[in-house]
């Protein structure tokens, strides 16, 4: 109760300071009041008949007491992530780490009264996704209806997936397996390898993968629904971490810009000179923000919340948080057309 209690006097204070700079600070923080009835497949599911041997999280939307659920939507993570990236660390999801794109997806859906379900792919060498994974995907959705949802399979269901996570989305789509049918999939940085008999489709593209973009722009114009979103690069000004993290405080936001800019890794304009997973920035940062990293962050490609804003900025081949508005919208408008025919 404290620690709620500080957060909102926290938000509070938020609130009071320039909108433009603390916007998406103050959305962030506000997910960890909403974040209180995460539920995991290592906590309260863990053994269960219908979901054993399944790593999930998920979360009910508060909204869901007094209204209709929205839709549910499964998340699909990339290579080399999991399930437990979508949410922040708590008592009921120890292993979550939350990284800042994840969460900003999370909070939207809750926002909009979604139920958010992210799954970790079956091989847990390299965390990609292939066919062996739709068994599991609809026997999870399967038991999310069944158990929470009261089988009311006329609430929409919709898949949003990046990179391998992405191909996914799209496999399971086609498969036709799940109950209910899919109506709208988000796909993320990756390209398909087959468009045909998908559901209306929405494409985040990054400007800097020219590859990915001529394919899904040559073969989805085929699509009978579809819309494509480009990502373009961003500038990382004096509070691009504030506004983008969880962890970092504004103080801390311009000491890694100023770092940055000193190192000559950012031009005059605030881009990324060289690609984040190549250049060495990361004694950079560790040098301006000693007591964030390593105890709080440590910079570990696919595991830092800092690692993963330096891939945003770069926006080559990352997953986005942009187009967030757009996607939902997408989503609540097929899947209403699909309820009323």
């Amino acid at each position: 109760m404290c620690q709620l209690i500080l957060l909102l006097l926290l938000i509070s204070t938020v609130l009071s300071q320039d909108s433009s700079i603390y916007d998406h600070h103050e959305r962030r923080l506000a997910l960890q009041i909403e974040l209180i009835g995460i539920h995991s497949s290592f906590s309260e599911h863990k053994g269960d008949s219908n979901a054993e041997g399944l790593q999930f999280v998920f979360q009910i939307p508060t909204h869901s007491a007094t209204s209709k659920f929205s839709g549910v939507l499964l998340l699909a993570h990339g290579c080399q992530h999991s399930a437990t990236d979508w949410w922040p660390k708590s008592s009921t999801c120890p292993d979550c780490i939350g990284l800042p794109v994840e969460r900003a997806i999370v909070l939207e859906a809750l926002k909009r009264n979604f139920l958010p379900i992210a799954l970790s792919s079956v091989n847990r060498n390299h965390k990609c996704w292939t066919n062996k994974d739709i068994p599991h995907a609809t026997r999870l959705i399967s038991h999310i209806y069944t158990k929470f949802l009261s089988s009311d399979f006329s609430i929409p269901l919709y898949l949003l997936g990046a990179s391998s996570g992405g191909s996914f989305v799209g496999i399971l789509a086609q498969a036709k397996v799940t109950k209910p049918k899919v109506s709208a999939i988000c796909v993320q940085i990756m390209s398909l390898m087959n468009y045909s008999s998908l559901p209306p489709s929405i494409f985040l593209l990054m400007t800097r993968d020219t590859s990915t973009l001529r394919t899904v722009e040559k073969y989805a114009s085929h699509l009978k629904e579809h819309s494509i979103l480009k990502v373009d690069e961003k500038p990382i000004t004096s509070t691009f971490f504030f506004q983008h993290s969880e962890t970092l405080s504004l103080q801390d936001s311009e000491a890694v810009h100023k770092a940055l800019k000193k190192a000559g890794m950012i031009d005059i304009n605030d881009i990324l000179i060289s690609d984040p997973r190549v250049s060495d920035w990361r004694e950079v940062v560790k040098t301006a923000i000693p007591h964030i990293v390593p105890a709080i962050d440590s910079l570990r490609s696919d595991e830092s919340p800092i690692s993963e804003l330096m891939n945003l900025a770069r926006s080559q081949h990352e997953i986005t948080d942009d187009f967030l508005p757009e996607v939902f919208d997408w989503f609540t408008k097929h899947g209403e057309r699909k309820q009323s025919s």
